[in-house]
């Protein structure tokens, strides 16, 4: 890896690591209110940090990519393992910020017309607010 490679995927590293303590600190407040139109601007913003945060990834897996770079390729199938998926990493990652812009969108729609959310849409937005309040709680589990 040349030093402006390396340069370059620490400060994606770093701008990752800005937002993920961002989503801890806003999940903690998450957590803690009981307004629930406040809450939901917040679980929006943790959905935008989230999809920053990949679209982030998802640039620097691009770059190792096109420059060859299998450590920082393999650095990124590790943070995505999770996944579970045969896919190229810059696949896995396209998947995530497919799911994650899709919550934010249907999100987006209940707020600014409720009016025309179907059934479907409103259990799918029970359970995305069911999956960031958990995810909520595992930020506040975890130290530092």
């Amino acid at each position: 890896m040349t030093e402006t490679l390396k340069s370059f995927y620490q400060n994606i590293l770093q701008q990752v690591l800005t937002l993920e303590l961002e989503k801890k600190s806003l999940s903690t407040d998450m957590l803690v209110t009981r307004n629930k139109e406040h809450r939901l601007s917040m679980i929006l913003k943790f959905l935008d940090y989230d999809l920053k945060k990949h679209e982030l990834l998802e640039h620097a897996a691009v770059v190792g990519m096109r420059n060859r770079d299998d450590s920082i390729l393999e650095h990124l199938g590790q943070l995505y393992s999770y996944t579970g998926s045969d896919e190229g990493i810059i696949a896995r990652i396209h998947s995530e910020i497919e799911l994650v812009s899709g919550f934010l969108n249907l999100l987006a729609k209940s707020d600014k017309h409720p009016e025309v959310v179907s059934f479907f849409e409103r259990r799918m937005i029970q359970e995305i607010i069911k999956y960031v309040m958990e995810q909520a709680r595992m930020y506040n589990k975890s130290g530092g």
